[in-house]
């Protein structure tokens, strides 16, 4: 399986298109309102599911290139994995870069927000919001961490991506026939 060959670029290209638009909105002046948009959850997971495409697209590219037409789950989602890694990767560093250059403010205001949100539920105590607010601010304090960040960053496109490379392989593999 030669993962520089397929693995690299197209996680790579995977990566890059789920990072742009953070980068074209802030270059354009509207970080704020990507931001703060209310399906800006929704809008980039979105567009994660997109970008990961390219992921489904090099598992049959390796295929069909490689494989002689033929695929093993193993080896697909192995592939997979890879490109999705280096994904993962590459949102990450442009996360970081993002998040310092563009929107160090994102946090501490989202934060707010969160609590704010929070403290208007009729639903809760006032001793059930006071302990949700000591544990956000802890949580808070903790994204402070540049490596708990990049952690906590992973973890939003990593899974997207494993389900991805799990259902490329799934649907790209095929055996040759007995002899």
């Amino acid at each position: 399986m030669n993962i520089r060959k397929y693995g690299l670029p197209f996680g790579l290209v995977s990566g890059l298109i789920i990072i742009l638009p953070w980068f074209f909105s802030a270059w354009f002046g509207n970080a704020d309102g990507m931001m703060t948009n209310p399906n800006a959850m929704l809008i980039g997971y979105g567009i994660m599911v997109l970008a990961l495409s390219a992921v489904f697209v090099g598992v049959r590219r390796y295929r069909e290139r490689e494989g002689g037409g033929y695929l093993t789950f193993g080896k697909g989602f192995g592939l997979g994995l890879g490109m999705v890694l280096v994904a993962s990767v590459v949102y990450v560093i442009g996360w970081m870069l993002f998040f310092e250059i563009y929107a160090p403010e994102f946090a501490e205001n989202y934060h707010q927000g969160q609590i704010a949100e929070m403290r208007a539920n009729p639903d809760l105590t006032e001793a059930e919001k006071d302990a949700k607010e000591a544990e956000w601010n802890e949580g808070m304090e903790m994204y402070k961490n540049p490596f708990f960040r990049a952690a906590i960053t992973f973890t939003e496109v990593f899974p997207v991506g494993l389900v991805v490379a799990l259902i490329s392989a799934l649907v790209w593999m095929r055996r040759p026939p007995k002899e």
